[in-house]
């Protein structure tokens, strides 16, 4: 009863943002508009004069898109992960901030591999991965945990916001049009709160949390194999998966502290995303800080005093 008279409250404060679309919004989404459509150019101007033009060489073989590709997709695990573990420690301070954690994950999960889309150049030939991908390939393995990745975070997302959806289906004060009533009302699969039904539920998204979390680090692990498996110096590591299940929750968990102030001072959400919060992700941040120092410090460590040729030279051209 208490969590349904916070959601109401909640609901009755930002139902003007529900019910009305302000000046500022379109203006924001014609703006989106414009940055797409500058996308769209430098990618014909890419297929038309070839990678040149982002300033990839063959010394420079990734760029910025590899790079905004490592940093979306590790934001998305972060996303997954402290959502997940969130949901199942049942903190009472995490309700106002998890649901930002769920929506980073998919939304970074849809940014990212549009990165390796561009990346590749070719994309008449992208149905080739499907034809002829070997599963000996670690891009295969990324390409096939990645999928799950979404498909993962989709449904746990789906299930954490069923009682919002019910809410808004039986809230009778929001003034909106039938046909968004009418998709609340199919969403929430007839959702009533009932104890058979809350039990059920609570079931499955524990159930989903548990396995968000599970495919977040081997998804990510994956990735980081990807380049682990190469014989680049400073890239050859076996402790490249732990090292970037780390970094990854490390900038993801910062990004969301971003998120988190945005959202408080944009619809005045003073009064549930508090001081308390803010501290919180910060001890967060400090513990994943030294961890991160640590696997640092560990690989440099093994290299320097490996003294192989190529990793001396690397640690010199750093240090």
């Amino acid at each position: 009863m208490e969590n349904s008279y916070t959601r109401e409250k909640l609901l009755r404060e930002v139902a003007p943002h529900l019910e009305t679309t302000k000046p500022f919004y379109y203006i924001w989404i014609f703006l989106l508009i414009g940055i797409i459509a500058l996308g769209v150019y430098a990618f014909i101007a890419q297929v038309s004069y070839g990678h040149e033009v982002t300033g990839m060489r063959d010394n420079v073989v990734w760029g910025i898109y590899i790079v905004n590709f490592i940093f979306f997709m590790g934001m998305s695990y972060a996303g997954a992960i402290v959502s997940g573990a969130l949901h199942l420690f049942r903190t009472e301070w995490r309700k106002p901030i998890i649901r930002m954690a769920e929506y980073l994950a998919i939304i970074s999960l849809l940014i990212g591999p549009g990165y390796i889309l561009l990346c590749i150049g070719r994309l008449d030939k992208l149905h080739y991965l499907a034809i002829f991908g070997r599963i000996q390939s670690p891009i295969t393995w990324d390409v096939i945990a990645i999928s799950t990745d979404i498909f993962g975070c989709l449904i746990f997302l789906y299930l954490s916001m069923l009682r919002d959806i019910a809410t808004l289906r039986d809230f009778r004060e929001l003034k909106l049009p039938k046909w968004r009533k009418k998709l609340y009302s199919i969403l929430a699969l007839g959702y009533t709160g009932t104890p058979e039904q809350e039990k059920r539920l609570r079931s499955a998204t524990d159930i989903m949390a548990a396995m968000v979390i599970a495919i977040a680090v081997i998804v990510y692990s994956v990735l980081a194999w990807i380049f682990s498996v190469t014989l680049q110096p400073g890239w050859h590591s076996s402790i490249f998966g732990p090292y970037f299940v780390i970094a990854a929750v490390y900038s993801g968990v910062g990004v969301l502290v971003v998120v988190m102030w945005i959202f408080r001072k944009r619809f005045h959400l003073e009064e549930y995303i508090t001081k308390k919060h803010f501290v919180a992700m910060g001890v967060l941040m400090v513990v994943l800080a030294a961890l991160f120092g640590y696997f640092t410090f560990s690989d440099y460590l093994t290299k320097w005093y490996g003294s192989e040729k190529n990793d001396e030279n690397l640690i010199k051209i750093l240090f």
